[in-house]
């Protein structure tokens, strides 16, 4: 499972969590067009996917061992949500 999945809409969403608007004024946006020239490939658009459970994505990073940063984004995104 790559740490990116296309949308439908051009975007992304990361980590199971945050949705990613196509916009090259967004820093998160500028990350993933980072993330692409690096060789990653994301994964393919789901149709009709949406950004999952926050606590989910967190349990997931957790057990995959991803990066720190990976798992910080991860928990960022869940405060974020849960704050809203």
């Amino acid at each position: 499972m790559a740490d990116y999945q296309l949308k439908e809409d051009g975007g992304v969403i990361y980590l199971g969590v945050a949705s990613i608007p196509p916009d090259p004024g967004n820093s998160e946006w500028v990350k993933y067009q980072k993330w692409l020239t690096l060789g990653n490939t994301p994964d393919p658009i789901i149709q009709g996917a949406k950004p999952e459970d926050p606590m989910i994505a967190i349990k997931s990073a957790i057990n995959s061992a991803l990066t720190i940063d990976q798992l910080k984004t991860a928990i960022l995104n869940y405060v974020t949500v849960k704050g809203d």
